[in-house]
């Protein structure tokens, strides 16, 4: 319940910053803006390696004697991966800045202020994964929804209030809303930290080593999918259409993404829960937690969705006249996410019992038929056609991973599924965060 109460409270926070940007800015600023944004989003998540998940497998997995020396090891073997990783995100995040992304909005130092975001949101990752694997799944939502949101809308807030609104103050408040939670998150896991056990794991070894670095692989083959299919649809329309299509889309994936808020929390809720499960092969429990998973996803993913459906002109009527065209867009994102929320219970039994080749697979084909359609589609309907791109592949991603998942389950039933010893996989979350 305070999981939920923590993701959902950020909420109304994400979406009244993202109103004051885009009046702000107006609908072809904001465009430039959500483009930039959104790819060093995608770059700073690729720059993490899937290692946020590895931090929350490995710490839910040991008693708590063990969890301070396991996090001591894996925090420095990941964060000097991280480094490496960002580091080439950055150059390559320049390289499209410098060549391929023509703006005339946007000036040397916007460019400049968008780095930073990236080794950021790498290092904040792991710090979300390590307080999830504590146990402390609500603050994990707390540094990722209520506090970042907030810092972001009260930075806004006060941009406004002193007239200096342009695209670097704002990609500026995105730094300080960032940063702020990166260092609350950090003290909330040295505070939650159980206290050294007697017994010392000694040192990592080198197949120790190797293991962590298989399932971060694996971790990182699936993020790549997910942040490359939630980040560059709105890169994609910039480039096929425009950028006011794509501040069109934009303002609505924002928006929508209010819907997405229940199943997220839901995603955070099973996955220690499943991962122990698992690893113990606690059949029994398993079906019904992931009974439980699915009634609470799609229950709130619905109603949610529902009063976002009908509140669509009155939202687009706040974020200004030029918006207008972003109802529909709206409506089908929020179609699309309902469609999404059945496939959360299985999503994550396939990611925690071994099935993460199955698993990969379905991703990247989603992602690979969401973005051809939205090259397709956008540049015929503009913010239109991304949408229908998005419910297009959702759908096929759900059903998949619903037959995939359901096997397993059947799987399980009659006694033949393999012992879930991997577990080289986890959940990622479809929401456009801010």
């Amino acid at each position: 319940m305070f999981s939920l109460v923590s993701g959902v409270s950020g909420a109304p926070l994400a979406f009244a910053a993202n109103i004051l940007i885009a009046r702000s800015l107006g609908v072809t600023q904001y465009g430039s803006y959500v483009a930039m944004i959104s790819a060093a989003l995608a770059a700073g998540g690729l720059a993490a390696y899937g290692l946020g998940p590895l931090m929350t497998r490995e710490l839910s997995r040991q008693p708590a004697s063990h969890q301070t020396e396991i996090f001591r090891h894996l925090g420095f073997w990941s964060l000097k991966r991280v480094g490496i990783t960002s580091a080439f995100s950055v150059l390559v995040v320049i390289a499209w800045l410098g060549f391929l992304f023509k703006d005339s909005h946007v000036g040397w130092l916007d460019k400049a202020l968008i780095l930073p975001v990236i080794p950021i949101i790498a290092a904040l990752s792991l710090a979300s994964g390590a307080l999830v694997g504590l146990s402390r799944v609500a603050l994990s939502q707390a540094v990722n929804n209520i506090i970042k949101n907030a810092a972001l809308l009260i930075s806004i807030f006060l941009i406004i209030r002193g007239h200096y609104v342009t695209i670097g103050s704002v990609i500026g408040a995105q730094l300080l809303s960032l940063g702020l939670s990166l260092a609350i998150a950090s003290y909330w896991i040295h505070g939650r930290l159980p206290a050294s056990g007697s017994i010392s794991l000694g040192g990592v070894d080198g197949k120790t080593t190797k293991a962590w670095g298989r399932s971060a692989l694996h971790f990182f083959a699936m993020s790549a999918s997910m942040l490359v299919l939630s980040r560059l649809d709105v890169v994609i329309i910039s480039a096929f259409s425009n950028n006011s299509e794509a501040g069109v889309f934009g303002i609505a994936a924002r928006a929508s993404q209010l819907a997405s808020l229940a199943g997220i929390v839901s995603l955070s809720w099973l996955q220690p829960r499943i991962s122990r499960q698992s690893a113990k092969n606690d059949r029994e429990s398993l079906r019904s937690t992931v009974k439980v998973g699915l009634l609470v996803a799609c229950s709130l993913t619905l109603v949610s969705s529902a009063i976002g459906w009908l509140l669509a002109p009155w939202v687009m009527k706040i974020a200004g006249s030029n918006f207008a065209s972003a109802v529909w867009p709206m409506r089908c994102l929020l179609a699309g996410y309902v469609i999404w929320s059945f496939c959360i219970p299985y999503y994550v039994v396939l990611s925690m019992s071994g099935r993460e080749k199955v698993l990969s697979i379905i991703l990247w084909s989603q992602a690979a038929i969401t973005l051809s359609a939205t090259a397709i589609l956008g540049h015929a309907l503009g913010a239109n056609g991304a949408a229908y791109a998005w419910l297009l592949g959702s759908s096929f991603g759900t059903v998949a991973m619903v037959i995939a998942g359901s096997r397993l389950l059947i799987g399980l039933r009659e006694g033949v599924s393999r012992q879930p010893v991997a577990q080289d996989s986890q959940a990622i979350t479809y929401s456009r965060q801010i």
